[in-house]
């Protein structure tokens, strides 16, 4: 929710924080879960400068994946709020630190990124600053997204195999708490009002909900 919805249309993320009304939902197509499936199971244990040599020495951990907040407190946000989240790798470092791994087959388009970034800082605090049965790692020295973009099909053999060179980059994410407590202020603030804010210019599902209903206004008079 943090990492697009914010950005498509503000009258959809107070509806989803607010109301709990998910946009439609549609069919995630399974081939990304199963490359999430084999990155995490292909790095289960390395040391994370496999990934990228700039990374610290260490060990990735596929620990309990679901982190979870306390109820977070910030200066100039009129509400509290948690985080919930899954985390796809934890990175444990030498000197006792921890990372974060975000697994992405895309490219690394600058705009995704910035929006991702706030995904991996909620997932940081959320670790960070626990719920009491939730899973502690502390502190967060690094985070960052390993982007997986496909390539060409190097090699086939019909009925046995299929290779598609797949181009790895990671995509460092500096760790700015003071930039992501300024985007909390301005989205708690927006879900603090009363009703929700005007839809995005360009949000296809509410200018789909506007069609439709003046549609059916103009439908019911002709009835009429």
């Amino acid at each position: 929710m943090l990492s697009f919805l914010w950005e498509d249309c503000p009258r959809c993320f107070w509806l989803r924080a607010r109301r709990g009304l998910r946009r439609p939902w549609l069919p995630f197509p399974s081939v990304f879960t199963r490359y999430h499936d084999l990155l995490e199971t292909f790095f289960a244990d390395c040391c994370p400068s496999a990934l990228d040599p700039s990374l610290p020495e260490g060990q990735c951990v596929h620990d309990e994946a679901w982190v979870a907040s306390r109820v977070l407190y910030i200066d100039d946000a009129p509400v509290p709020f948690r985080f919930k989240g899954r985390v796809d790798h934890l990175m444990h470092f030498d000197d006792g630190t921890w990372g974060i791994i975000d697994y992405k087959t895309t490219d690394q388009s600058t705009a995704n990124i910035r929006k991702y970034g706030r995904q991996l800082h909620a997932y940081a605090w959320a670790l960070e600053q626990a719920a009491p049965d939730a899973l502690q790692r502390a502190p967060i020295t690094r985070m960052g997204l390993l982007c997986l973009n496909p390539g060409e099909l190097v090699d086939f053999c019909s009925g046995e195999r299929a290779m598609v060179q797949l181009t790895p980059t990671w995509v460092e994410i500096p760790r700015d708490d003071a930039a992501f407590t300024e985007f909390l202020a301005a989205a708690l603030t927006l879900l603090a009002t009363p009703d929700p804010p005007g839809a995005g210019a360009d949000c296809e599902i509410c200018n789909y909900t506007r069609r439709r209903m003046r549609l059916e206004r103009n439908l019911q008079r002709a009835r009429n």
